[in-house]
């Protein structure tokens, strides 16, 4: 650490930026409407930007093609995601405090706890619970979406 330190004294430039997350009280007004992160606003942290853009874009799609009305599409879209959204939401507080360690006691001894996991027959169970939680995240049942050539 000190030579990181002793490095940001003489560095030409130097990029900081936060970990953020908005949480918005409604996806639309009348008809305009966003979708994916600008919509579900995940932190990077949580690792599910691809997944909730896809998710959101197709769900808002598949309203936008069976409801009449701009509008009423875009508040049923967010109706259907609201809770998916803020699944996914509450993964990137969560990552983050295992992620960014308080103190340097705190970071060995997790270094120290992933070698001996990585030592152990249940490493696959660990790493198996951490994919369980976010495919649980992922889970969405995407809706059926009329044929445009049958409408």
């Amino acid at each position: 650490m000190p030579e990181i330190l002793d490095a940001l004294e003489s560095a030409d430039d130097i990029y900081l930026d936060v970990i953020g997350q908005v949480r918005l009280a409604t996806w639309s007004a009348g008809r305009v409407g966003i979708i994916g992160d600008a919509a579900a606003c995940a932190s990077p942290a949580a690792g599910q930007g691809t997944t909730l853009g896809l998710v959101t874009a197709y769900v808002t799609a598949a309203q936008l093609a069976t409801t009449a009305a701009v509008p009423a599409a875009l508040t049923a879209a967010e109706q259907q995601l609201r809770a998916f959204a803020e699944g996914n939401q509450a993964l990137g507080p969560a990552n983050l405090k295992r992620m960014v360690l308080p103190t340097e006691r705190a970071v060995r001894s997790t270094l120290f706890a992933l070698k001996v996991m990585n030592a152990l027959p249940f490493t696959d169970l660990e790493l198996g619970a951490v994919a369980r939680k976010l495919a649980r995240a992922s889970a969405y049942d995407l809706p059926a979406v009329p044929d445009a050539a049958a409408r």
